[in-house]
C-alpha cells in the first residue's frame, strides 16, 4: 500500500509548531526545512513557498525563527541507505498535490534552482542536514568501465541566491557543483526539523 503525502501534511498542520531536532523518519511524518548559516539573514530561518508562475513554486528563506506557515515536508525514501526524494505538498486547485524536489539548470550560471516540478532529485540525510546524493561520481570515471550505479555520493552544495526563480526574482534556495558564480550566493546547511510531538 503507498502513503500518503497529504496525510503527512494534514498532521503538520494541526500539530503543534514546537520543533525537535530527532525523531524516526518515515514517510508519513512531515517536517521542516531550517537553514544553518554564518550569515545572520539566513540562520535559524525556515524555507517558505513562493510563487514561481502557474502551478509552480520554489523555497525562499522566511523572516521567521519559527516554522509557523513554513512549507512542510515529507521524504520518500529509495532503496539505498539515508537516500530519497523530498516530497512537498503544493495547493492546486484545492487539493494538495505531491510534488518532488528538482534542480533546473540553466547553462547561463553554474547555481540550479530548487524544485519547479517536473522531475526529481535523490536527496540524503547526515544527521538531519540534507545533501544532494548523485551517482555516478565522474571524477572518477575510466575509459571503457562502467561505473557502479550503486554507489551514490554527496555532490555539491547548497546556497540561498537571488535570482530568477520562473517569472519572479527571490532569494531562493539552490544548488551548485563548485563555488557559484552568482555574488549574492550565500551557503547554508539544510537541516531537517520535525514539530514536537
Amino acid at each position: 500500500m503507498k502513503p500518503s503525502y497529504t496525510a503527512g501534511l494534514v498532521a503538520a498542520l494541526l500539530g503543534t509548531t514546537n520543533v525537535v531536532a530527532q525523531r524516526p523518519v518515515d514517510a508519513l511524518t512531515p517536517f521542516f526545512l531550517q537553514l544553518r548559516s554564518s550569515n545572520t539573514t539566513f540562520n535559524n530561518r525556515y524555507l517558505f513557498a513562493c510563487n514561481t508562475g502557474a502551478a509552480t513554486e520554489t523555497l525562499c528563506h522566511g523572516n521567521k525563527l519559527s516554522p509557523r506557515s513554513a512549507a512542510t515536508f515529507t521524504w520518500a525514501s529509495t532503496y539505498a541507505p539515508n537516500t530519497g526524494v523530498l516530497i512537498r505538498n503544493m495547493e492546486l486547485g484545492g487539493r494538495s498535490v505531491p510534488a518532488p524536489m528538482a534542480l533546473v539548470f540553466n547553462p547561463g550560471t553554474n547555481v540550479a534552482l530548487s524544485w519547479p516540478p517536473p522531475g526529481l532529485s535523490t536527496i540524503g540525510w547526515d544527521n538531519n542536514v540534507m545533501y544532494l546524493a548523485t551517482y555516478p561520481d565522474d571524477r572518477h570515471y575510466q575509459d571503457g568501465v562502467v561505473p557502479d550505479l550503486n554507489v551514490k555520493h554527496r555532490s555539491g552544495s547548497f546556497y540561498m541566491c537571488w535570482m530568477l526563480a520562473g517569472n519572479y526574482y527571490y532569494t531562493v534556495l539552490a544548488w551548485a557543483s563548485t563555488t557559484p558564480q552568482n555574488p549574492t550566493c550565500q551557503s547554508v546547511h539544510v537541516s531537517r526539523v520535525y514539530p514536537a510531538v
